[in-house]
C-alpha cells in the first residue's frame, strides 16, 4: 500500500515524540527539533513543501529524541523505534535479497528514494541503543548496504517529497509491507558473524533555520 507523508508520520511516531527535522540543499542546512504532532500539522507540511519545492531535501530522525534535546547524538536518543537500512548500491537485487532473508521479518516499509536506491524500515520495540546499532551494522555488512547509516541517530527521507540529489528530482515513495511492531527475538540473524567497526562519520556544519510557520 502506498503511504503518504502524513500517514508515515502518524503510523511511526507518537504525538509527543520529539524528532529532528533536517532540510538540506547545496548551500545550507536547517535543523529543528519538533514533536511528531507538530510535524504532522498542516502548517508544518506547507512549510516543508515550500522548502522542498525550492530544492531542499527533507529528512527526519527515525528514533525520537529526549524532550529538550538540542542535538542529535546517541545520548539525545530517547528510545529506539526503528531498525533501518539504506540501500545505496545493488539496487533491486539487494532489496530482493533482504526481502528473501529468512532470518529477518518482513519490513514495515520500503522507501524508494531514487532509481535503484531504497531505504528499508522495521518498526520495533524493546531494543537498546547498542543492540540496535549492532544489528544494523551486522545487516549492513551481510547485505552490503550503507554502513555509514547504521547509527540510531541516522536520518531518513520522508515519502511524498522530492529527492533533489539527482536531475530530474525523484519523488520519494513508500510502500507499507507489514503491520506488526517487532522485538529483538524476531531478528534471528547471527549478528556475531557480521562484526563491523562503527563508522567514523565526518561532522557537518549546521545552520539553525528560521521561518517555520508558528
Amino acid at each position: 500500500m502506498i503511504v503518504t507523508s502524513w500517514d508515515y508520520i502518524i503510523e511511526n511516531f507518537r504525538a509527543e515524540d520529539c524528532l529532528a527535522v533536517v532540510i538540506r540543499n547545496s548551500d545550507w542546512v536547517i535543523e529543528q527539533v519538533v514533536t511528531a504532532e507538530q510535524l504532522a500539522s498542516r502548517s508544518f507540511h506547507v512549510w516543508l513543501r515550500h522548502e522542498n519545492d525550492h530544492g531542499g531535501n527533507i529528512y527526519i530522525s527515525m528514533n525520537p529524541l529526549k524532550p529538550g534535546a538540542r542535538g542529535r547524538t546517541r545520548q539525545d536518543v530517547a528510545v529506539v523505534r526503528h531498525i533501518c537500512l539504506d540501500l545505496d548500491q545493488g539496487g533491486t537485487s539487494t532489496l530482493l535479497r533482504i526481502l528473501a532473508d529468512t532470518q529477518l521479518p518482513a519490513p514495515s516499509y520500503v522507501l524508494r528514494t531514487s532509481i535503484g536506491r531504497f531505504q528499508v524500515v522495521w518498526r520495533v520495540e524493546g531494543f537498546g541503543i547498542p543492540d540496535a546499532e549492532h544489528l544494523q551494522r551486522a545487516l549492513s555488512l551481510k547485505h552490503d548496504t550503507d554502513c555509514a547509516a547504521t547509527d540510531v541517530t541516522s536520518l531518513l527521507r520522508i515519502p511524498g517529497f522530492y529527492n533533489w540529489k539527482y536531475t530530474p528530482p525523484h519523488l520519494v515513495c513508500a510502500v507499507r509491507v507489514s503491520n506488526p511492531i517487532y522485538c529483538p527475538s524476531n531478528f534471528s540473524v547471527e549478528s556475531h558473524l557480521y562484526v563491523v567497526p562503527k563508522p567514523q562519520i565526518p561532522g557537518s556544519r549546521t545552520t539553525k533555520g528560521s521561518g517555520r510557520p508558528v
